[in-house]
């Protein structure tokens, strides 16, 4: 059955960031956050809090680190005593055949997992991290082959954007310039035509 846990949270949290973090209102971002988690009933302050937790205790770490706290970890082990991340993957690798559902976010939420604490992100890796989680390989690294590919689109798309935002500058420079031009043409115009009367000579009566 699905379970919520901080590494569901931490997935959740972070692909959101990733792929909104250009949204230019922040005010309507967080709103577009809060009804995401609405929708699924889930409460807006436990998904952030969460994932919080998550994002400082894994401050400092490395992959072995992590590694080996998972396979220390005793079953029913508490996020109180081996921290928010192992207490998830430890129910991972001691659940039942139909104690755990994987989810999508769960998958997310372990590859940035993975990322902060320095791992490559790839295949292998996912596997090898499916091996030590005692979780099925075939689900997570075709969630890491996904992540990957959509993660190329989105920078593709963000060189896109760059790039057209870089020609739209240029041409409204261009145009300021080309205004400021015209704008000293015509007061230097202006200021020939005044010295032109001002030397003209005056016709006595």
């Amino acid at each position: 059955m699905w379970r919520f846990d901080s590494v569901f949270a931490y997935g959740f949290d972070q692909v959101f960031e990733q792929f909104l973090r250009y949204y230019p209102d922040l005010d309507e971002r967080d709103a577009l956050y809060k009804a995401c988690v609405e929708s699924v009933r889930l409460d807006y302050n436990t998904i952030r809090s969460n994932a919080a937790a998550v994002g400082d205790w894994l401050e400092g770490k490395s992959e072995k680190d992590v590694l080996d706290a998972l396979a220390a970890a005793p079953e029913g082990a508490s996020a109180a005593d081996v921290g928010p991340v192992i207490e998830a993957v430890a129910y991972v690798r001691h659940a039942g055949p139909f104690d755990w559902y994987y989810s999508r976010m769960f998958g997310i939420g372990l590859i940035q997992v993975m990322a902060k604490v320095g791992v490559d992100l790839s295949i292998t890796n996912a596997e090898a991290w499916a091996d030590a989680m005692k979780m099925e390989k075939s689900k997570f690294a075709a969630e890491m082959g996904a992540y990957l590919s959509s993660m190329e689109r989105l920078k593709q798309a963000e060189q896109i954007f760059a790039e057209s935002t870089a020609r739209e500058a240029k041409k409204t420079a261009e145009r300021l310039a080309a205004r400021a031009q015209a704008a000293a043409k015509e007061a230097d115009q202006l200021e020939k035509e005044d010295e032109l009367e001002v030397e003209a000579p005056t016709t006595s009566v």
